[in-house]
């Protein structure tokens, strides 16, 4: 096996993601508390990353900005982050993670 790539996530890869999260979360995973967080706010694109071993998405990440409190202050939810289940334990989450929370980081830093 070849190591992963982590690349940008792009519309085109919107179904294979979809896909990957109903396997690693289950079909019921909308129901979920974090997805009703996040549910009238899209993911950011900038903030949004795929990883790739040999033409295959094997994981991804994406973070969604939230309001928090009464003054309606923004804050970024991290998630879902998900990786194929027989390839954990191989960094590939940890990249991802990083890979996000550096462009979360510069995005704040202009």
């Amino acid at each position: 096996m070849s190591p992963f790539q982590i690349s940008p996530l792009e519309s085109a890869d919107r179904p294979a993601v979809e896909a990957l999260l109903d396997r690693v979360f289950g079909r019921d995973r909308r129901s979920k508390s974090s997805y009703r967080l996040r549910a009238d706010n899209p993911p950011c694109p900038a903030l949004a990353f795929a990883a790739w071993m040999d033409g295959r998405l094997v994981g991804s990440v994406q973070q969604t900005r939230v309001a928090t409190g009464d003054a309606g202050a923004r804050a970024l939810l991290l998630g879902p982050l998900a990786v194929e289940p027989e390839l954990r334990g191989q960094g590939i989450g940890r990249a991802l993670l990083r890979r996000s929370h550096a462009a979360a980081a510069a995005a704040r830093g202009r």
